[in-house]
């Protein structure tokens, strides 16, 4: 599959079997496309599928897509297989549970947690109600489990929400929690602790939630009050549908972060369950990936009005300080809906765009090169990813002054471009490396008694 994740509402999937990937639209109807943006069939759904829950995903490695998970309401959402769909599905993961090189698919729904092999045939399944989601992890030992959050309307059994931990073979190892509502679950690996973790937020009382961490022994690491009214924020509420482990500070030490949606900053805890930062900028979302292979993630700040510049719809990536480093006007683009980001290489960048154009509503496929622009002195421009076959220009400028009789001069660039001029351009036909190369000239003095 795609090295990335799915974002918006375009799932790449080859549905047809031709080594070629094709790409799904999700909303009110299912619409499938070819890669050059041709319509190929519109399915009719009965109700709204969400705009990030669907997902298909490849289960044999064979880079042709065997399972799609469509996302709706309670009476709509599905896995559909190559011969067959399972109806009334509240959530959907796909992990390799037994070793065999295959994914199987695991929901849950009201009948239960339910495993199902490649063609839909079911493995095992534990008798339940009202499982609401699911998340898979594994223990330091290799062993797998899954998490299952439980709601409060299962068919005559008086219990409250919780969440259980099943082993890969369906035995319950633990059960965690008694809340107010569904709690929601996630199972992570933390790098810097090489352990892995359960991450719950779960309802506490009509007025507060918490957050609880727990190690592979079940120990409890977090046990943290957060206030509903700073969880929702007063005017608007909470709809997060993921915890993160991550290194936001860049220092070597991961830390939790709880998305909030579009209007409020994320809570970030450390692995001690620590609130180490509250104000923090986000939008309704970030996508993050490495556009220049320099190891550090970029990020594409999924927030409407960020695509509107100088009177055009743009893409535009950011560094972690929050800086412009690339941007891509698109035209003849009025309006954009949802977009697809995948890393296809190094300096390869692909991007299916959804967005309304003078033919009306089209999927438009960008396929990107990154220009990597350096220079020992000065400030470049230029720098950024390029549609294929665009012409780039880039520049510096020089001369620059460094004080006490010195400066630096350019003489050529180097890399991909011989150019002997400080502004230049290059067709990217492929991803291009160019480098600026400097003389040092001192400042002559001459001084006489007589004349000049």
């Amino acid at each position: 599959m795609f090295d990335a994740e799915i974002s918006g509402r375009v799932i790449p999937a080859n549905i047809d079997d031709d080594q070629e990937y094709e790409y799904l639209i999700v909303g009110s109807f299912l619409q499938a496309y070819e890669s050059n943006g041709s319509l190929l069939w519109n399915y009719g759904i009965a109700g709204q599928l969400d705009l990030y829950g669907s997902k298909a995903e490849d289960l044999d490695n064979d880079n042709v897509t065997d399972v799609v998970f469509l996302k709706g309401d309670f009476m709509h959402s599905m896995v559909i297989f190559r011969n067959k769909i399972v109806y009334d599905i509240n959530d959907c993961v796909f992990e390799d549970l037994n070793g065999d090189g295959f994914k199987e698919t695991i929901v849950v729904s009201d009948r239960g947690l339910e495993v199902y092999d490649i063609v839909g045939n079911l493995i095992w399944k534990i008798i339940g109600a009202d499982f609401r989601s699911v998340s898979v992890g594994e223990f330091s030992s290799g062993e797998k489990i899954i998490g299952v959050s439980v709601g409060i309307f299962a068919k005559h059994v008086s219990m409250p929400p919780q969440v259980r931990i099943y082993s890969e073979n369906g035995k319950l190892l633990k059960v965690i929690g008694f809340y107010w509502d569904p709690p929601f679950l996630k199972i992570a690996k933390s790098s810097s602790l090489n352990k892995t973790l359960i991450l719950i937020i779960g309802p506490w009382s009509r007025g507060e939630y918490r957050l609880e961490v727990y190690n592979e022994q079940g120990m409890l690491l977090i046990d943290q009050l957060l206030d509903k009214n700073i969880l929702y924020g007063r005017r608007g509420k909470w709809h997060s549908t993921e915890i993160i482990i991550s290194d936001v500070n860049r220092d070597g030490l991961e830390e939790i972060v709880i998305p909030r949606g579009s209007k409020l900053p994320p809570f970030i805890f450390t692995l001690e369950g620590k609130l180490v930062q509250y104000d923090y900028k986000v939008s309704e979302e970030k996508f993050y990936i490495d556009i220049d292979g320099d190891g550090v993630n970029e990020y594409l700040d999924v927030n409407w009005h960020e695509f509107y510049v100088k009177g055009r719809y743009a893409i535009r990536f950011r560094s972690q300080d929050d800086k412009v480093v690339s941007e891509l006007l698109l035209k003849n683009v009025k309006k954009i809906h949802d977009f697809y980001i995948f890393k296809a290489g190094p300096g390869k960048i692909t991007l299916y765009i959804l967005g309304l154009t003078s033919c009306g509503y089209c999927v438009i496929p960008l396929n990107c090169y990154y220009l990597k622009v350096e220079s020992a002195y000065g400030e470049v421009s230029g720098e950024g990813l390029y549609v294929i076959n665009s012409t780039a220009t880039f520049s510096i400028i020089s001369p620059i002054e460094q004080g006490n009789g010195t400066r630096r001069v350019f003489t050529k660039w180097s890399g991909d471009s011989a150019a002997t001029t400080s502004g230049a351009s290059i067709l990217m036909d492929s991803p291009k490396r160019v480098i600026a190369n400097w003389k040092t000239q001192y400042y002559l003095t001459v001084k006489s008694e007589y004349g000049t």
